[in-house]
């Protein structure tokens, strides 16, 4: 059993500080999830799997390509490391019952990598270390972002403002204001204020006589 072991663990070996995994694959990594699961080119997506080694030892490939590794991630896994040592359980050979629940409860294994450029559609993720290589999820490649220039670019819109048309406005329309009017105003028929009551005085003169000469002729 333990020749058995050793013969399976040096399938996989290193070359340039990149995996390089034997065609065999004897040991299956666990890639249990990728999010998002659908991204363009240049965007970042996040994998979950164990059991991770180092950052030097991990290869991501998307739909074949390489890709570029963003960041390595393996918390909480002393415990269970020392779980596996004790009861002489390999990584990924065989399962550990005694070990796997605080393994999978406290340890945590991830990466993130950039899409490498691709087509849109399906594309296979896969992932290898020395320990082995990983099964197969399925990312969405989308199409990149097609670019529109920003708003900036159709900054003709701001030649057209309001400030342009100054010349038509309403105040340039002075010199036929109501204003330059004056000669014909109301205050200047002067001549009306002759003809006021207070100058028919003589009239109520000639009015009184004769009321006070009929009641001179009247007998008391």
């Amino acid at each position: 059993m333990l020749l058995l072991l050793i013969t399976l663990l040096t399938s996989c070996t290193l070359t340039d500080s990149t995996a390089v995994v034997d065609s065999a694959n004897v040991c299956e990594l666990a890639l249990t999830q990728v999010a998002p699961e659908a991204a363009a080119p240049g965007e970042t997506i996040q994998l979950v799997l164990s059991p991770l080694t180092t950052a030097d030892d991990t290869l991501v490939t998307i739909g074949g390509a390489r890709a570029q590794l963003v960041s390595f991630e393996r918390a909480g896994c002393e415990a269970c490391d020392a779980c596996r040592e004790t009861y002489l359980c390999a990584p990924c050979f065989e399962d550990c019952d005694v070990c796997d629940l605080g393994c999978d409860a406290e340890c945590v294994e991830r990466v993130e990598v950039l899409v490498p450029s691709l087509p849109p559609g399906p594309a296979l993720i896969e992932v290898f270390n020395g320990e082995g290589a990983s099964g197969r999820l399925t990312l969405t490649v989308l199409a990149p972002p097609e670019d529109t220039g920003g708003a900036d670019d159709t900054g003709g819109a701001d030649d057209t403002g309001a400030d342009d048309t100054g010349d038509t406005s309403p105040p340039d329309t002075g010199d036929t204001s109501t204003p330059d009017t004056g000669d014909t105003s109301t205050p200047d028929t002067g001549g009306a204020e002759d003809t006021a009551a207070p100058d028919t005085g003589d009239a109520q003169g000639q009015s009184a006589a004769p009321i006070d000469a009929t009641l001179a002729e009247c007998p008391v």
